[in-house]
């Protein structure tokens, strides 16, 4: 199996999940909830610079 046909579907189910999880964030009341929303944007930020590194590893670029 080549790299390209296993990351296709893994990186499909990645951007399914984040659909939901931001849909379901959206319907949080803001002022009810400012605790959680704080650590949901604190762990999706943590995600997305995983995945910026991952990234980096794949293409051989530099990151912070």
């Amino acid at each position: 199996m080549s790299a390209l046909a296993l990351l296709r579907p893994l990186f499909g189910y990645q951007a399914w999940a984040n659909e939901d999880l931001l849909e379901k964030l959206k319907s949080l009341d803001p002022k009810l909830h400012k605790q959680e929303l704080h650590s949901a944007t604190r762990l999706i930020n943590h995600a997305y610079v995983v995945g910026r590194i991952f990234a980096a590893h794949l293409t051989g670029a530099r990151h912070a």
